[in-house]
Parts: structure tokens; sequence; C-alpha cells
């Protein structure tokens, strides 16, 4: 284990050689009994994992020291698996004699071998702080001649760490558990094929602190670059004290896919041509590393060998721009529309109302409220965005006396809550409401003056009210599905096969909830019984409610109806299914059966990461059971989201040839880090990517979007759709805010309704509410990368086209030292965020304008 407060290699219970600080003391180990195996002398435990134990023991004929794995419930592949890569393909030269395997007397798999030794490279770690450098290079040419001559013999190890490595005398390295284990040249063997108790789905393979960038996805092509970059991330943590990347489980994958290692050179009094060597060792793309172990270990010891570091010249000055952080100052002057009214509604109600236009509240407090509109560019597009708000506000705040919206210069100073306004027509607003007319919504002479006059009808005294009929004020809900048909014809042909799995994947807002829902509808006029799901983000849900729906509607549980024992059991026995013990007990503790005190449920979540498995294997049976009765579709919308056992259970189910089951997930490209292969299992599986929209259906969605109006001409039209980037939610937002601005107007010839074009040409129309769509699209972009990439994509926002790793590191290069990019891989942090759909293309571009300007 590491130090929680330095990360430096640490025993359990023991204090950190480096910062004092105590380690909490590891628990209980359930290993069962000793096993009873012919042929050797049990003496004693020698260490236990989530997957197997192992014991101390001796060859009853020899009398040498041994071995003996004994796998736990549900691993007994995975050992035999281990047990035939050691009988076959691992050597003395690298790894430990196979002796003997098969199955103890009460009936456990097990394998022996030869016993190599107490001194692991992880327990030397923790007893010191750092390794002097002579045992650090010796240490590590030792493990990387292992390491090759294991890539010699054929076979990529997948799980190196210094748990995992003994020293030898003479100075050589063993490496075991080869429960991971893979030959070379089998890319396809079984090892990587699906299986419930090897692999599940998109399960990480290997230990986060040394695991290669390939792994983190279950990546069955993984080959002996991957282990080449644990040695490398082995000798940083020899050299530095601790490991490359560190922190909770999410820094650390984070680190390893997209993060540079921080530099150790200077601290350690090294070369630094040795951060280039280890940087190497850790590229991200495995065609960027050292051909082989052996290669990376000379490098480095050649670089420690280099001449001595030069002397630092002095301290790096940090210079400030001259900016101070607060408030912006005020801009005198600055013409605002404002919204007077009289209204019983609660102040966080008006507010609300306000903030759903853009708005915010200029003055509050007494009978008359006063909104402000800052957001649009021009005055005219202000006035009617306030006359929009003002019908807002007469539908959803029962005004006493008219709504009157006004136009006069303001003063508007930033805040951290957002604009504040002030001026003379804020604080006099009684003198211009109390004037208007009696109507719904009224407008003074300063506001109409701004805005064309066949928009307004003449009142009283000077002021206006809105022309005509209203249009809608907003786009038809839901929006039309456009540009996808032929996509969906291919979904449901392939759901047609089954048992069979189709999966939607593409950004955010290019409409897949909309084309599941879609899909949905087919399958249910076929006759199938459709059951919909949404995953919910892990940190606003219940994780576990996904599975308990999923449950409920397989076993025919109602969604309120009360479950207990009997009731589960009745429901078993009513789908027909039988599914083993901890499986049942896993389900019924899921669902608020049975409690952690239960016996069966104890036995299950006593082993380490068993009652997932275990979970996915009941709802499997469930769903499976409910599909042989009768045709079944299961839809998870947004299911990247969605808990693995979900997933799992889904996949198992579709593997089931007797089920006549069909399964349609939608979800971002966050999936491929969830469930790479989801799906293999069924008959069928057809992943299908939905993409922007081309510019003919671009343009034919944001015409529906726009009705009621009839002439909408082309010149308008191609601005927006190029703003958009063809993204389906996007164009919804430019069309709310043209419906919002009233740019939906009469036509001349009363006859319809037409689009002002002058109101809705490119420039107006992305200033147009741009603090709600911007800010909306930014949220968006936002909640769909990762902490550590929203950095890089806001670099390459500023950017543009063409994106490069050298343009990057460049602008990089020039941030403060402080900023949390200095420590990200420029070409991963691209790759990946192509990969997630905010680049696009190659070489890579921001997804679209509207994107970039968010």
């Amino acid at each position: 284990m590491h130090c929680l407060a330095c990360h430096h290699r640490v025993a359990a219970g023991a204090l950190c050689p480096r910062c004092g600080r105590r380690a909490p003391a590891r628990g209980a180990t359930d290993a069962g009994p000793a096993p009873t195996v012919p042929g050797f002398d049990v003496d004693g435990l020698l260490g236990a994992g989530g997957f197997a134990v192992v014991w101390e023991a001796r060859d009853r004929h020899s009398g040498r020291p041994v071995a003996i794995k004994v796998a736990r419930p549900g691993a007994e592949a995975r050992l035999a698996r281990e047990a035939a890569l050691l009988r076959g393909a691992v050597t003395p030269a690298f790894g430990p004699r196979w002796l003997a395997d098969g199955r103890a007397r009460d009936g456990r798999r097990y394998v022996a071998m030869e016993h190599a030794g107490r001194d692991r490279l992880a327990d030397r770690m923790a007893r010191r702080d750092r390794a002097p450098i002579a045992a650090a290079l010796a240490e590590i040419a030792a493990v990387a001649d292992a390491v090759a001559a294991m890539h010699a013999a054929g076979l990529v190890h997948r799980d190196l760490k210094p748990d995992n490595l003994l020293l030898r005398p003479g100075g050589r390295a063993c490496a075991i558990d080869y429960g991971l284990a893979r030959a070379i040249a089998e890319p396809g063997a079984p090892a990587d094929a699906p299986h419930p108790t090897l692999t599940a789905t998109g399960e990480a393979l290997g230990t986060p602190h040394y695991m290669a960038p390939e792994l983190w996805g279950g990546a069955a092509t993984a080959g002996p670059a991957a282990d080449v970059y644990a040695v490398a991330a082995i000798a940083y943590e020899l050299l530095a004290g601790h490991p490359p990347f560190c922190g909770d489980p999410v820094a650390i994958r984070h680190g390893h896919a997209t993060g540079r290692p921080p530099p150790i050179a200077a601290a350690c009094g090294l070369p630094a041509e040795v951060d280039a060597v280890l940087a190497v060792g850790l590229a991200k793309r495995p065609g960027d590393r050292p051909e082989s172990a052996a290669a990376f270990a000379e490098r480095l010891a050649a670089a420690v060998r280099a001449a001595a570091r030069t002397p630092r010249t002095g301290a790096a000055r940090r210079a400030g721009d001259g900016r101070r952080d607060g408030a912006a100052a005020p801009r005198p002057r600055d013409p605002v529309a404002l919204v007077a009214l009289h209204s019983d509604a609660p102040l966080p109600r008006i507010a609300a109302v306000a903030a759903g236009a853009g708005a915010v509240v200029a003055r509050a407090g007494d009978a008359l409220a006063v909104l402000a509109v800052t957001a649009p560019d021009t005055p005219a597009a202000r006035v009617r965005a306030a006359i929009a708000l003002a019908r807002a506000c007469v539908d959803a705040l029962a005004p006493a006396g008219p709504v009157v919206v006004h136009a006069a210069a303001a003063r508007v100073a930033g805040t951290p809550r957002g604009p504040r306004v002030a001026g003379a027509a804020v604080a006099g607003a009684e003198s211009w409401h109390a004037a208007a007319p009696d109507a719904a919504v009224a407008i003074t002479r300063d506001a109409a003056a701004l805005v064309d006059a066949d928009e307004l009808r003449p009142a009283r005294d000077g002021y206006a009210t809105p022309a005509g009929v209203t249009p809608p004020s907003a786009p038809p809900e839901p929006p039309p599905l456009v540009g996808c048909h032929a996509l969906l014809d291919r979904a449901a042909a392939a759901l047609r096969v089954l048992p069979a799995c189709a999966v939607l994947a593409g950004g955010r807002g290019v409409g897949k909830s909309r084309a599941l829902d879609a899909l949905a509808g087919r399958l249910a006029d076929a006759g199938a019984t459709v059951v919909r799901l949404r995953a919910r983000p892990a940190s606003g849900a219940d994780p576990e409610d996904l599975a308990r729906q999923l449950a409920r509607a397989a076993l025919d549980l109602g969604a309120d109806e009360p479950a207990d024992d009997a009731a589960l059991d009745r429901a078993w026995r009513a789908a027909g299914a039988d599914p083993p013990p901890p499986a049942r007990a896993a389900l019924a503790y899921t669902l608020g059966v049975r409690g952690a005190g239960d016996p069966d449920v104890a036995a299950v979540t006593a082993a380490p990461g068993a009652l997932r498995p275990a979970l996915a294997r009941a709802l499997a049976a469930a769903v499976a059971a409910r599909a042989s009765r009768s045709p079944l579709a299961v839809f998870v919308d947004d299911a990247h989201h969605a808990d693995p056992a979900v997933l799992d259970a889904l996949d198992l189910a579709a593997g089931d040839r007797g089920a006549q089951l069909a399964v349609a997930i939608a979800a971002d490209p966050a999936l491929d880090d969830v469930a790479p292969r989801w799906g293999a299992r069924a008959a069928r599986c057809e992943r299908l990517v939905i993409e922007p929209l081309g510019d003919r259906d671009a343009r034919a969605l944001l015409r529906a979007l726009l009705r009621p109006a009839a002439r909408v001409p082309d010149a308008a039209l191609a601005p927006l759709c190029e703003l958009a980037g063809g993204v389906p939610a996007h164009l919804v937002e430019l069309a709310r805010g043209a419906h919002a601005r009233g740019a939906i107007r009469r036509a001349a010839a009363g006859d319809g309704w037409e689009l002002a074009a002058d109101r809705i040409d490119g420039g107006d129309s992305a200033t147009a509410g741009p603090d709600r769509l911007l800010a909306r699209v930014a949220a968006d972009a936002r909640r769909g990368l990762p902490a550590p990439l929203v950095g890089l994509a806001e670099l390459c926002a500023v950017l543009g086209a063409p994106i490069s790793p050298e343009r990057v590191a460049a602008a990089i290069a020039h941030l403060p030292a402080g900023d949390p990019l200095h420590v990200l891989d420029p070409a991963a942090g691209i790759d990946r965020l192509v990969a997630r759909g905010a680049l696009r293309g190659r070489p890579p571009r921001p997804r679209s304008p509207l994107w970039t300007r968010a």
C-alpha cells in the first residue's frame, strides 16, 4: 500500500519511512482452511488476495520449500489458466518453476510452484525512504532482464508491480502471479474472450499505479509495451520514492491516460536526461515506448551516468499580469432593457423567471420589481428579449397591472453573483411604469424606438403593445427526428436476430435519446415488451437504483410492491430461473430484502469485489428467463453512467441463445472506458455512431424548429447551421433564442408568419441570449469530459484549428508554473478529446464554432 499523506510505499500498520505517518492496519484475511494436497505438507499462510490464497509448504520427497496457490470461489478458471502458463511457458529465467496442479482434497483448485523467496521488491521499497541510485539501477536492471526473458518466451504479464516481483540471490528477479498474463502471439486467445469469471465487461486489467493506458479498458491487444510501461513506472517509484501518478483512483487513472509524470531529476540529484528517459518509458502510445524493457533500463542507466547536472542559475521569477481578481469595473451608461411589474410572487420565483430569459433582478424588496436584460449585444435585441420576458412574466407571475418594457442607460457591474444593474431608470421605475396603458404588456417610447414599427401596435401616451398574435415562444417539443432514419433501420434490422444488442454512441446533443425512443417504438410495434431505463451520474443518484429497476421489471415485481424473501422466491419460481445462492443473496441484498448480517449475504460480501459479479449473474438470470417466455426489449439511456453490474447482466443475458432478447443502449464515447467490449456475447451486436447532422439535414431540422415561420431564407440558415456544427441540441438552442427574441413575425402580406432575417443573421443569432446558450453549451462540454481534460479543451478552443501536440505544448509552456496543464501529455490528451467528440477530424479541430465560443 501507499502512504495516504506522501504516497511513499509503506507496509500495513507501519510508520511511513518518509513522513512518519502510520499506515492503516490490514483487516483480517479470510483465507479459508489450509489445503490438503498430495505430496506436500502445508506449513502456514504466505499471502492472500482477491482471487487466490497462497500457502507455504514443503515437498515431502525433496524437502524443498514450495508455494501452493489456491483459488477463491469464482476464480478457478483464472487459476487454471495461470497453472497452464506456469506448466508450459514460464521458465526459471524469469518466473517460478511449476511443480504440480489439480484439485485439493476438498475440491479447490490449486497450483504448486517453486518457493522463490520472501525478498519482495515491494517490501524493500517500504523499508527505505528512497533507494540509493546504484541499488535502484541494479533492481531496475534485474526486473528489466526478467521481463525481457518473459517476452522472449512469448508471454506478456500485464500486472507487473513491486508486489509481484521477487529478488533472488545473485541479482536476478522473479515475476510471480500470471493470472492476467497471455501469449504474445495469440491476441485473440481465450484469456481475452469475454467470460464472467475472468474479466468482467470493461474491467481494468492490472494494478492502477503501474497500468499502461491501453490496459484501463481491458484491452485484449495489450502487448509487451504494457509491461515496458510498468517497468518504467516501477523505475520512477524506485528513484523518486513515489509512483508517477498519485491520488485517488480517478486521479491515478487520468494521470496514466493523459498526464505527464512530474519531473524528478532535479529533486533526486540526477541529470535532466533521466526525466526524458522516464517520459519515453511512460509514453501514452505503445509504439512510442522503448522496444524492450532491457532497452529502457540501458537508456536509464546511461542517462544516470551522464555528466553531472548543470548548476541552477537561480529560481525563476513569477511575474503577474497586472490584473487584480474581483468584480469587474462598472461600465458607465451601458444601455439595457428593463421590465417592471407588480407581483405578489416570492422573489426566488421572480428571479427564476428572469434567469430563464437570461435576465437579472435589478430591483426588488418593494411593490415594484425591475428586471434587467443585459445579454444581447445590440439594444434592439435586448428590447426584443425583454418583450419575450414580459410575456413570460404575464404567464408565470400573475402580475397586478401591466408588465412594462423600457430602455435606458444604466450602470452594469460584474460581481461574483452575476451582473448588477443600477441607474436612474431603475431607481425611478415608477415614473415609466405608472403611466402605462391597461394592457398585458406595454412598451415605452424609448424601448419602441429601438425595434421595427411593424413589431408593435400604437397605444396611448406614446406607449405601444406587441403587434399581432403572439407566435410560439419556443420550438416544438420534442424536436423532430431528422437525419438518422437509415441508422435506425440498421439498428432495427440487427435487433431482429435475437438475442441481439445495439449500441448508439455519440457526443452530447446529437440525438441519442431521441433515436433510442424511436427504436423502442419500433420494437414495441413489433410486439416486444419494452423496458426503458435511464442511468444517472454516480455523483447524483443511488448507484443501485438502476439494478433494482431492472430486477423489478425482469421479475414482474411492481415498482411500489414491497419485496420480501417470500415474494422474491415466488418471483424466481414464476420466472423459471434458479440462480446460484450467491447470486440470489446479492440480488436480495440490493433490493433491500436481506441485510448485511444475513449469512448468505455476508458470504458474498466477505470476498473483495464478489458482490457486483454475483449481482450481475442474478440480473442476467432474471432477464434471460423473462425473455425466454416472450420477446423482451431493454433500452438503457446514458449507459456510460450505468452500474457495470447492470451492463454485465445484460451482456450475459444476451449470451443466452434461448432468450428472445433485444438490448439497446445509448451512450457517449465514455462507454469505451466503462465497457469497451459490451455486447460481444450476443448473437449479433451492432455498434452505431450518431454523427452531427450534415448541412442539408441541419437546415431541415432548423426549418422545423422555426415554425410557424413559412418563409425562412437560406441566407439566414447558413450561419446558424455553421455555428451549431450540426449538433441538434445546439440548433434547438438557437431556435429557442429566435422565438424568444420575437424573430418570428407576421408576414407583411398578413398571410402567415415569416422569419425576420435581420434578426437572425450569424452575428446577431450568436449573441442572442448568449449567457444562456453559451453557458449551456459550455456546461455540456465540461460535463462530458473528465476534469483533467477540461482545461485542455478550453485551450484547444482558444488555439483553434488545426490542433497539434506541438502547438498545444508550445501554448502550455507559456502558462504559469502551477497550471495543471503542465502535467498533461498533449498527444494523449488530444487523442482523448477526439475520442469524446470534443475535437474532430485529422488534424483535429474544435467540434463546432458554437463549441469554440462557449
